[in-house]
């Protein structure tokens, strides 16, 4: 082989070389550039966490803080409200004329409304924090011994006679009992201030798919729209007036202690409250379903 080629050789050679190594250089470079870029990154994400997280620890802090407050300002305002419903209730039993009576229990059923709405307040705002309670089995029976106890004198005071019918007062349902007592408080209290007087039913039965349903069925007369009113998202329309926000707290009680409520109503018709619960299976199904599995 000739000088000239062998040196023509040697001078590609020579070019490749230098194009790798620019090319090493070039590439060196941007993966240089990319670590800095990704570090750059990891550094912002990290401080942006940072910062989200003291966001989020101030948010829960005054979220606190203002709970911490309504239950203050709710037993504050309950000690003197308390007096004056008592006050008023001596009052009343006091007075000559029908007149005069008639003013003081409008008063007086004035401070149970604002009571009323005190208590709602405080349990909203309870709802937003886990029940403190563990779910317990219950029997239907003595679910609804309870709620006869504590309604069935404030219903005849307005005209409503307590009713009670039950196909399946054996079964048992597992849930947080203080959800679903203050689910049947909010409901009976709606027909106690809205419905006629007249028979107020409440019927227990079991299906088929597990369940246990508590029926109450008001005397009228009803209202439109009654499917609004366990929307969250929804205000109440004008026309439910108070009624819809009796409704407010039904949709969060129920999801804490795994129920179903729908409400049916139309105006110069009764209004039917469903709250549906899933059945506690007897300890013969649950073996049974052991051995299947």
């Amino acid at each position: 082989m000739s000088d000239k080629v062998i040196a023509r050789l040697e001078r590609r050679l020579e070019r490749e070389r230098q194009t790798r190594e620019q090319a090493e250089r070039i590439a060196e470079d941007g993966l240089r550039r990319l670590y800095l870029a990704n570090q750059d990154l990891d550094d912002r994400v990290a401080e942006r966490t940072a910062e989200l997280e003291q966001q989020r620890a101030l948010a829960a802090a005054s979220d606190a803080d203002r709970q911490e407050f309504l239950r203050l300002l709710s037993r504050e305002l309950r000690s003197p409200l308390n007096g004056v419903l008592g006050m008023l209730e001596t009052l009343s039993a006091h007075l000559a004329s029908d007149q005069k009576r008639l003013w003081a229990d409008s008063a007086h059923a004035s401070a149970s409304l604002i009571e009323s709405i005190l208590t709602r307040l405080v349990l909203f705002v309870d709802l937003d924090t886990d029940p403190p309670e563990a779910p317990a089995r219950m029997v239907a029976d003595e679910v609804m011994t309870r709620i006869a106890h504590t309604w069935a004198h404030r219903l005849l005071k307005v005209g409503q006679l307590l009713s009670v019918e039950s196909a399946s007062r054996d079964v048992s349902i597992t849930c947080y009992g203080g959800d679903v007592y203050a689910i049947f408080d909010e409901v009976l209290s709606n027909v106690v201030k809205h419905a006629n007087p007249g028979i107020v039913r409440i019927c227990v039965n079991a299906d088929e798919h597990d369940a246990v349903h508590f029926t109450v069925i008001d005397s009228g007369p009803g209202f439109d729209d009654a499917d609004t009113l366990l929307t969250q998202t929804a205000a109440p329309s004008s026309n439910l007036g108070r009624r819809g926000m009796g409704y407010a707290l039904i949709p969060k009680l129920a999801a804490r202690t795994d129920a179903t409520v729908t409400v049916e109503s139309a105006v110069g018709d009764c209004t039917v409250v469903r709250l549906s619960l899933p059945r506690t299976a007897s300890d013969d199904a649950l073996v049974e379903r052991g051995q299947a599995a």
